[in-house]
């Protein structure tokens, strides 16, 4: 199944083939360090395929209901790069929404667009207050071979069961697997971090360079061009 769009945040992998990936920080700097897997093009839909950005994260403390809320918002990456805030359209909006699954319950989430035009609400979490204020979930979008797996830590937002004002801390790594069947299962989650922090997958600088091509069968790691 081809990708149609990419939805990014700091950390990103694509499986190539069962033995290439692609690790992604930074989609621009990437394209322009000339870093690509070998068959990419059979996998994207296009060459300049919509990319979607993680723009903003608000956490919203209720000291009344003891609950709180964080909302997730994207925009068009090349329109924010660019200052070019174009409005999102119908068709980018519906193929935003999203499934979370969050303690093993799945949940149907209907993107919408903000006032400004450029940024859509993807996906709200809401939290009852609870000992460690710590928690994960899956995100997946409509149609799409991905899944991204966020963590929030809101142990900072509550204290002495009062809101402090304080923003929580949100890490979310998303994945793609464009050649197997969707939807997808059994992520080695644990394998995907190895490959960014373990310096036997990962060069030192690919952060710098906004990613790395990395070959498997050949535990060989590159952040300059590949060709075919």
């Amino acid at each position: 199944m081809k990708l149609n769009f990419l939805v990014l945040t700091n950390t990103n992998a694509i499986k190539c083939s069962d033995y290439e990936y692609l690790i992604i920080s930074n989609w621009s700097k990437l394209m322009s360090s000339q870093i690509s897997c070998p068959n990419q093009n059979t996998f994207l839909e296009s060459k300049s395929p919509l990319i979607y950005d993680y723009i903003e994260t608000r956490f919203t403390c209720n000291q009344k209901k003891k609950s709180s809320v964080t909302n997730f918002y994207v925009s068009n990456l090349l329109w924010k790069e660019n200052n070019n805030n174009k409005h999102l359209s119908k068709k980018e909006i519906d193929r935003l929404s999203s499934t979370i699954n969050m303690d093993n319950q799945n949940y149907s989430f209907k993107a919408t667009m903000m006032d400004d035009g450029y940024r859509a609400l993807v996906h709200s979490v809401s939290q009852n207050w609870s000992s460690n204020m710590i928690s994960e979930f899956y995100t997946t979008f409509t149609g799409q071979p991905m899944i991204c797996h966020s963590k929030l830590n809101l142990t900072g937002t509550v204290e002495n069961e009062e809101c402090t004002n304080k923003n929580g801390i949100r890490s979310t790594f998303c994945y793609y697997e464009p050649l197997s069947k969707f939807p997808m299962q059994n992520v080695d989650w644990t394998r995907l971090n190895n490959f960014i922090n373990d310096e036997t997958y990962s060069p030192p600088n690919w952060r710098d360079q906004g990613g790395f091509y990395l070959d498997i069968q050949l535990l060989k790691t590159t952040t300059t061009s590949v060709s075919g």
